[in-house]
């Protein structure tokens, strides 16, 4: 057989190539409104399936000229010999995207798709219904995948199925951030697609991994501004309140120092202040509001007037019986203790009523500590007050007067957990019931809820039991008993032997006994 000139064989292969470009870019250019109707139907379902704020999807189907590049590039030619077969098998024929704001967020991207899916067919395709008849499919699997250049991305083989069509419509999807777009973008128009030579593609390399490392930089400062934004309304009312306490302290702190000659631990102080002062503001306003009212308050100390005023006299007849016992715990406090006694200065000039006296103030505080949100977990299961004023107001003295007590959120719940659930059920029956019938004694009942509240959140915090709490709680049961409890038959008082107060092995056997039922024993 006589050899082909290299001439004419080269002839040959251009006009092979011709023949298979020509026929590709027809083949694409006749059925351009169907690729374009599919690749509508892909972004709305993606659309549907990654909905995020901030997010966007968009796509395109391959242009003529990219057709014609990719021909030859990939060495189509070699395989094929109808350009209609590379158009129904280009895995990218139709492109898309989805772009996220921070290089994170592709993952999570990723993990919806991951979630949202409605079955996977024989092949590992995760399946997804367009409409009745027509699907779309996406291989979820082996993400992300490592590029030429070293770094990492997610590019999704697709497929997109209908009714009465021969086979599938081919794409590819790739989950980017906004910083990665960028980059893969620039290195795309220099080093892809760009076929001039450069001498100093090592520099100009270099420079590219420069460049991502700086992006890579400025996504990580977007995100710490997206999680500061994005945060609860409740953690963004918090910082409201963090930074109250800090302008109080700055306010305060020397004032204190110059009063008494010595550095004074004050936290708790000013955060049971701010607490009072926010407490169930819920609108960033309000807190807002709040926050520049002190701002404008702390401006104004004057405390020569308000000390004089502690050594007041309270007359307690004039004070209503619902808060008496409490307004008498805490002016016992302001005049005893100093740090009460500077909660109170600094009380009283950020609230600045000329009006108010020593026991107006004194009542306005206990009142508001009585209605500090995490005091009152409790009341959604006790719906008589007197029951539930009877737990509030052991909940305030089982502070001990201590301030940082009020600060300890979580172990207040963990503490109203266990009171509603010894005493949600048979214990408030037999008050409720008791309050209906003549011959009960009420307040015995009530002082005995106080005192055994009190007994057990005195262990809990601070893991002892005084046998004046329990004497006192003996005599209260043997008036009028709602609990189930015998203190004789128990033996309880034995336990302390002489001793004021158990702590120990010896407080957990009196508190199996005194605060754990029969059936939870």
């Amino acid at each position: 057989m006589a050899k082909i000139p290299r001439e004419k064989a080269e002839v040959t292969r251009a006009e092979k190539i011709g023949k298979l470009t020509r026929e590709a870019t027809d083949y694409l250019e006749k059925n351009d409104g169907n690729y374009k109707r599919i690749l509508g139907d892909i972004l709305r379902t993606l659309e549907e399936l990654v909905d995020r704020k901030g997010w966007t999807i968009h796509g395109r189907v391959k242009s003529a000229r990219s057709l014609r590049e990719k021909i030859l590039r990939k060495g189509y030619y070699k395989s094929y010999e109808d350009g209609t077969a590379v158009i129904d098998e280009l895995p990218d024929l139709i492109g898309v995207r989805i772009q996220c704001l921070l290089n994170q967020e592709e993952s999570s991207a990723y993990e919806l798709l991951q979630n949202k899916r409605v079955s996977l067919n024989e092949d590992g395709f995760s399946m997804y219904q367009i409409r009745a008849g027509v699907d779309m499919a996406l291989l979820l699997r082996n993400q992300p995948e490592k590029q030429k250049n070293g770094h990492d991305i997610y590019r999704i083989e697709g497929r997109y199925y209908a009714c009465g069509q021969a086979a599938p419509v081919h794409f590819e999807l790739q989950i980017k951030s906004m910083v990665h777009s960028f980059w893969g973008e620039l290195e795309h128009s220099m080093f892809y697609k760009n076929y001039e030579y450069f001498i100093s593609q090592k520099i100009l390399t270099q420079s590219m991994d420069n460049i991502l490392a700086q992006l890579d930089l400025i996504d990580r400062e977007l995100e710490g501004l997206q999680n500061n934004f994005s945060r609860s309304k409740p953690d963004r009312i918090e910082e409201f309140k963090s930074v109250c306490v800090s302008v109080i302290q700055k306010e305060y702190q020397n004032k204190f120092y110059g009063q008494y000659g010595c550095e004074m631990d004050l936290r708790a102080a000013y955060w049971l202040i701010v607490e009072i002062r926010f407490n169930n503001t819920r609108d960033e306003e309000k807190a807002a509001e709040r926050l520049s009212e002190m701002i404008q308050q702390c401006k104004n100390i004057d405390f020569a007037d308000i000390q004089s005023k502690i050594s007041d006299r309270i007359d307690m007849a004039k004070v209503g019986p619902d808060i008496k016992r409490c307004v008498e715990w805490l002016d016992k406090l302001v005049k005893g203790n100093i740090y009460w006694e500077a909660f109170f200065c600094i009380y009283v000039t950020l609230k600045q009523d000329e009006d108010f006296g020593y026991r107006d103030w004194i009542e306005d505080i206990v009142k508001r500590l009585l209605r500090l949100k995490r005091l009152n977990y409790f009341t959604a299961d006790f719906p008589d007050n007197d029951f539930s004023e009877s737990i509030l107001h052991a909940l305030i003295f089982g502070s001990d007067g201590k301030m940082e007590y009020f600060m300890e959120e979580k172990k207040l719940i963990s503490i109203q957990e266990k009171i509603s659930e010894a005493l949600k059920g048979s214990v408030f029956e037999r008050f409720e019931q008791g309050c209906g019938q003549g011959n009960f004694d009420k307040d015995s009942a009530r002082k005995s809820v106080f005192l055994w509240t009190e007994c057990l959140i005195h262990f809990m915090v601070n893991g002892y039991i005084k046998r004046k709490d329990m004497e006192e709680l003996k005599k209260c049961l043997s008036k009028e008993n709602i609990f189930p409890l015998d203190m004789a038959g128990e033996q309880i008082l034995e336990c302390f032997d002489g001793a004021d107060k158990l702590s120990g092995q010896k407080a957990e056997e009196v508190y199996k006994k005194l605060f754990v039922w029969e059936e939870e024993k």
